[in-house]
């Protein structure tokens, strides 16, 4: 069934500030594109199943059974990327461990602080990761792990401890002694490193450090300080903020889109729109925004480009917006919401974080999306969305009938 929104655009200046949960440190190469990105259009293209093959490990003299959590977090990657894919990522992972019947990790021989620096030791060491390599390598044969027949396995090398991340081919090789193509010795090359100590970092982690090596996605993070530099995005994208309520976010559907997994429908002023589940249907609208000369700040108010994304959820069939999310009601309990996403991908900035493209402009019914808190006190940002801003013009109304009017 379908909700159906006249939507009448007006400008208006809008300034939201959103939190910026920092849960893990993380270095990316932004030299080169990640090899397996390449190899993940391909399976893509295809239409065939890409299989990653992960080593876990955990820390010197620590108890080698792994937590009941991790089996949890690797059994949901593949509905994951399925589900942020719109069906085109067919995703597999095989875990390399210590004992797979006693479900141990691999142990690293050394202890090791990650000194969260950049490059290949950002939070793994390498001699630790050459170790635990050597271990696997008595246990598996590389050679049937490589499955292009070039003689080169890539690996994701993960580990329980303080959140980290590294994406990018940025280690040496590390020789095995399993024979392969030619006769020559398979080589074994990390190019992702993911850590994290409880399961919600692990997880967030996990997909986040995937968003770069998979699909070349970049970090979402905002540094955004001052009215002017509003961009954010919150903990609505694991590539910025993770999620809510230990679940991770999917990709932002300017992401989604650009990678050809869903098309968006333009629209024009004064439109009804029949939306449908973002999530469910992959079905977005934007509205392109004029550009106009204006002689002071917001200097961006002259930028060509500009769009605004609407995307629709429901709940309780949306997929990833469960009964515990923060989407706002209808008087009649008829759960349903709107999210608007602002994109300028000609004059923003991939590298600046104060200018980066794309940011969330107003989450429909609830401008501010945040859990109210009985103590009073304001909530930590693992639940809040958006922070307040007493610069927000007044929140969209939202009715409990079928057609609402959505101010933009």
């Amino acid at each position: 069934m379908y909700n159906r929104y006249t939507i009448v655009f007006v400008f208006l200046l809008i300034v939201p500030a959103f939190s910026q949960p920092i849960e893990f440190s993380e270095y990316v190469d932004t030299t080169s594109i990640n090899p397996i990105v390449a190899e993940v259009d391909e399976a893509i293209t295809q239409g065939t199943t890409f299989t990653e093959i992960v080593i876990i490990a955990k820390d010197f003299e620590a108890n080698p059974i792994l937590p009941s959590w991790f089996d949890e977090v690797i059994n949901g990657l593949p509905v994951f990327f399925n589900e942020g894919t719109f069906g085109n990522f067919d995703y597999n992972a095989e875990v390399l461990k210590a004992d797979e019947i006693l479900n141990h990790a691999f142990i690293f021989p050394e202890a090791f602080d990650p000194p969260f620096m950049g490059g290949c030791e950002h939070v793994h060491k390498f001699t630790n990761m050459v170790d635990v390599i050597e271990q696997a390598d008595v246990i598996y044969d590389f050679s049937l792990l490589d499955f292009n027949g070039d003689n080169i396995v890539p690996v994701h090398f993960t580990s329980i401890g303080p959140g980290g991340g590294v994406s990018g081919d940025v280690c040496p090789v590390i020789t095995s002694t399993d024979l392969g193509v030619g006769g020559q010795y398979v080589k074994v090359k990390v190019v992702q490193q993911t850590r994290g100590s409880i399961e919600k970092v692990f997880r967030n982690v996990f997909y986040h450090e995937s968003g770069h090596t998979f699909f070349s996605f970049p970090d979402m993070n905002h540094g955004g300080s001052n009215a002017f530099n509003h961009y954010g995005i919150g903990a609505f994208d694991v590539m910025s903020g993770g999620g809510f309520n230990n679940r991770s976010s999917l990709y932002n559907p300017v992401l989604r889109f650009s990678k050809g997994w869903t098309s968006p429908n333009q629209i024009i002023s004064n439109t009804t729109v029949n939306f449908t589940d973002f999530d469910l249907t992959g079905q977005t609208h934007y509205y392109e925004l004029p550009s106009y000369s204006h002689p002071t700040p917001p200097s961006f108010a002259i930028y060509p480009d500009q769009k605004l994304h609407l995307t629709y959820y429901t709940r309780p069939s949306s997929i990833r917006w469960q009964a515990t999310w923060l989407i706002p009601e209808s008087l009649a309990e008829d759960a349903r919401g709107l999210l608007i996403w602002h994109s300028n991908l000609t004059n923003g900035s991939w590298v600046d974080r104060i200018r980066l493209p794309i940011d969330i402009e107003a989450a429909h019914g609830k401008w501010d999306w945040i859990i109210d808190d009985p103590s009073g006190l304001p909530p930590p940002n693992d639940i809040r969305a958006i922070r307040s801003n007493i610069q927000n013009p007044p929140r969209a109304e939202v009715g409990d009938k079928e057609d609402d009017v959505l101010k933009v």
